[in-house]
């Protein structure tokens, strides 16, 4: 199945009730299981769960790339200063 251009795995397992997924986003791959008697609401699990990862590395990029506000203040000191 895919969710936001992502493959992932939704398999049913022996014990009742208990689904198992797994997709992969870049290097990372997550796994795991959730609990429910309708394969519809295991299928939007997982779907929420790739909406979270994307989510977090979406922020994780933005904050990395965020230049300190240190670093602006100098460089509007210095666009002042040659008349920018």
């Amino acid at each position: 199945m895919i969710h936001k251009g992502i493959e992932y795995y939704l398999t049913a397992t022996s014990e009742p009730d208990i689904w198992q997924w797994r997709f992969q986003i870049g290097n990372s791959i997550k796994t795991g299981k959730t609990q429910t008697r309708l394969p519809a609401l295991a299928e939007r699990r997982v779907q929420l769960k790739i909406d979270a990862t994307l989510k977090a590395m979406s922020n994780a990029l933005v904050h990395a790339s965020a230049v300190p506000p240190s670093v602006m203040k100098f460089i509007a000191v210095e666009a002042s200063a040659k008349g920018y």
